[in-house]
């Protein structure tokens, strides 16, 4: 059987300090646990965000 990975999705526009701290915690699982993150919110404020990291990782925005 073929494993797949797990699809996760966060509002990232919930919770203090958001986007900036969601978006930080969504890169860190994606890296350390292989999941697939979609991104849930302003897609121009989870942009400008995503910007500020340095990541080769895709997340999705939703």
């Amino acid at each position: 059987m073929a494993s797949t990975r797990a699809r996760i999705a966060i509002d990232a526009m919930g919770g203090d300090h958001a986007p900036a701290e969601i978006i930080a915690g969504a890169i860190r699982a994606q890296e350390e646990l292989d999941v697939e993150v979609l991104l849930v919110g302003n897609p121009k404020q989870i942009e400008f965000s995503l910007k500020q990291h340095k990541t080769s990782r895709q997340l999705e925005i939703v």
